[in-house]
């Protein structure tokens, strides 16, 4: 039997960085705002692991309350899986 894969949802945090949702995006706009972020802050975490000052740290708050937004994510996941199956 395989090992489980790790749940992509947990573990410590290395690097952040927040990104507003508008109430007129679509994921496709979403998409286009967090690339080029993303890009970022991948380039910069690689740095900070290379100069060896890279540092974990761990959520202070869920960003998932209570049980309605915890069903409402796992809809929201159920739909994105669907949609984009290639990621």
């Amino acid at each position: 039997m395989a090992p489980a894969e790790p749940d992509p949802d947990k573990g410590a945090l290395v690097w952040t960085r927040r990104i507003p949702i508008e109430h007129d995006d679509t994921v496709e706009k979403l998409q286009q705002r967090v690339l080029p972020i993303e890009h970022e802050v991948v380039i910069s975490a690689l740095q900070a692991f290379a100069n060896g000052t890279s540092k974990s740290f761990e959520r202070r708050e869920p960003l998932v309350v209570g049980k309605s937004e915890e069903e409402a994510l796992a809809q929201a996941k159920t739909w994105a899986i669907q949609q984009y199956p290639n990621g």
